[in-house]
């Protein structure tokens, strides 16, 4: 059985519960089947992103190279956030950004 890599705790997973947001499995408590809350990670308060306005959290312990703390979905993994990567980057890739009930849906725009 799988473990959770902070805490130890088995976990699993069922290909039909996944995130909105990323499409990833959401890993489970296999006893109760409900989403696993490692006890051990602290995450701060939900928040939404500047670029997309995803909600997001962040987490101490968890940085990257820099030493700043990494954007994550707040129910799967790491947020990429193609606005502020886009302007991070410099690159001129319009996104249109639409919010729907269930998702966030972005679409490239290319010049013809």
């Amino acid at each position: 059985m799988k473990q959770c890599k902070w805490c130890k705790q088995p976990i699993s997973f069922d290909s039909n519960i996944v995130s909105q947001f990323s499409g990833n499995q959401i890993a489970l408590d296999p006893k109760s089947g409900n989403p696993h809350k490692c006890d051990l990670i602290d995450w701060t308060e939900s928040q939404e992103c500047r670029g997309c306005e995803i909600e997001i959290h962040f987490h101490d312990k968890i940085r990257g190279n820099n030493g700043n703390c990494i954007p994550h979905l707040v129910d799967a993994g790491v947020h990429y956030c193609p606005v502020l990567y886009q302007n991070i980057l410099k690159k001129k890739i319009p996104f249109s950004i639409s919010r729907t009930s269930q998702s966030i849906v972005l679409e490239k725009r290319w010049k013809n």
